[in-house]
């Protein structure tokens, strides 16, 4: 049922952007994340609690792989514990009716499994004829499934969830994350990270060597990373201080603090860009795109824009050879700023020229979105 309404929302909100009607649009997908993150449990009058607990010895690098659906992950690693996995499960189930909830739990279950140093807990569910439910609505059954994993450090991991949350304090080896319909909080990763993310209220994100991620209809914030290879759609990213960044964003506002190396793709978005001291490759349709610094060790900037305006700030103390144009739209450069060609007309204007004696390369162009450049 959910996932028919998720469909459904998601063609009106793709209708309504094709028209063009933004506010009533973003009116749309507040309510879907308002309607998405409701609480997931709700207690009723009576309520069965069952907890599992097993414990599995491995080595010191294991795989871990946890599927679950309504509930939480909480994965703790431990530097002290080198040989072994300890996974608690609580199931809870709840109703207006005890013989429901009682009926009700024994049909949750959880399937491990193990293979050398391979781990494995499935949560299974069986089908009911009882319509039980995730917000409570109409539902006549609750149902809370928690996992509580302690495990070694260097731990491969392989996560799965949908309707719940997912929260990893540390780990040293790489960690792949599908997720739908929750939060997500991702301490330290010294390692790589896969992430496919769906309609998560929050992802926080503290240090990670490399994130490969894939994200639609979420909010999500990136304190630091090495490198990360970014897709997102319908999605609110703020990103802090990430070395190598390559992302192609659409509907959604992309927010970073700095970057030396970043090369993105936007449609239908509002870009914010900090520091960069590098490179800096941006293609942008509709939308707006700022950069607030250039430092002068940045190698070279290319920007090109349709229906986006573009304003770049650059230190002073940077050197380049530049070629600025438009097309049905403004171009404003500093006063002080030497060019050697420049033809301002109607429909289109264009300057080159060079500042400083580098070889570093400023070239922006736009069709119907104004420039303009200022020196800092």
């Amino acid at each position: 049922m959910k996932d028919i309404m998720v469909k459904i929302k998601n063609n009106m909100f793709l209708n309504l952007l094709e028209n063009r009607n933004w506010g009533v649009a973003i009116l749309l997908l507040f309510s879907l994340s308002i309607w998405a993150n409701e609480p997931y449990f709700k207690e009723q009058k009576h309520t069965e609690i069952q907890k599992i607990s097993k414990e599995f010895q491995v080595s010191s690098s294991p795989s871990l792989y946890v599927s679950n659906r309504y509930g939480d992950i909480t994965l703790l690693t431990d530097k002290n514990l080198k040989d072994k996995i300890k996974i608690e499960v609580e199931i809870k189930v709840s109703a207006n009716d005890p013989s429901v909830a009682q009926s009700r739990i024994k049909e949750i279950s959880v399937n491990f499994s193990q293979n050398a140093s391979d781990v494995w807990a499935k949560t299974q569910i069986a089908e009911s004829n009882s319509f039980f439910g995730l917000r409570g609505r109409k539902s006549s059954v609750q149902m809370k499934i928690n996992y509580k994993v302690s495990l070694p450090v260097k731990t491969h991991l392989t996560l799965e969830n949908k309707y719940g949350n997912i929260f990893l304090n540390r780990i040293e080896h790489d960690v792949k994350i599908d997720a739908q319909y929750g939060n997500l909080q991702l301490g330290e990763v010294l390692a790589n990270a896969k992430l496919d993310l769906e309609y998560i209220s929050k992802a926080n994100m503290e240090s990670i060597k490399y994130i490969d991620m894939d994200a639609s209809y979420s909010n999500i914030f990136v304190e630091k990373a090495d490198k990360v290879d970014l897709e997102a759609s319908y999605t609110n990213l703020k990103l802090g201080s990430i070395k190598q960044l390559q992302a192609d964003v659409s509907y959604g506002n992309f927010d970073i603090n700095e970057a030396d190396f970043l090369s993105l793709e936007s449609d239908y978005t509002n870009v914010s860009i900090g520091k960069i001291s590098n490179q800096l490759s941006v293609d942008s349709d509709y939308g707006r795109v700022i950069v607030k610094e250039v430092l002068p060790t940045t190698k070279s900037v290319s920007m090109k824009s349709s229906y986006a305006s573009i304003s770049v700030n650059y230190h002073r103390n940077w050197s380049f050879n530049y070629y600025f144009s438009t097309s049905y739209a403004s171009l404003r450069t500093p006063d002080n700023l030497p060019f050697t060609e420049r033809d301002h007309r109607q429909t289109s204007k264009y300057v080159k020229g060079s500042k400083g004696k580098a070889n570093n390369l400023f070239r922006i162009e736009s069709d119907y979105g104004g420039v303009s450049i200022t020196e800092e």
